[in-house]
């Protein structure tokens, strides 16, 4: 079985995981609509999880672990019909 590859802006492959980027998710990437996996695990994340990632309809896998988010997991994750995995492992402020 092929494993899933991340998408960036223009549809190539892209894990921003695991590099220790700093600073929040920027609502930026709900403008990656055809992002199908998501994998910002052991980043150094902060903040919120930006409402316009509910844009980004075609995740089929999404992977958040070790960050320091706050706010609750948002309500349009229900708009990711075809989300098969959802792996969240963060300490949140709520």
């Amino acid at each position: 079985m092929r494993q899933p590859q991340p998408v960036d802006q223009k549809g190539s492959d892209k894990e921003p995981g695991s590099k220790l980027l700093t600073g929040s998710l920027s609502p930026a990437i709900g403008n990656l609509t055809r992002m199908e996996w998501l994998a910002v695990s052991s980043n150094n994340f902060s903040g919120s999880i930006p409402a316009e990632i509910g844009s980004c309809t075609k995740l089929q896998q999404i992977w958040m672990m070790d960050l320091e988010v706050t706010g609750r997991i948002p309500d349009f994750i229900g708009n990711w019909t075809k989300l098969v995995s959802l792996v969240i492992n963060a300490r949140c402020a709520e």
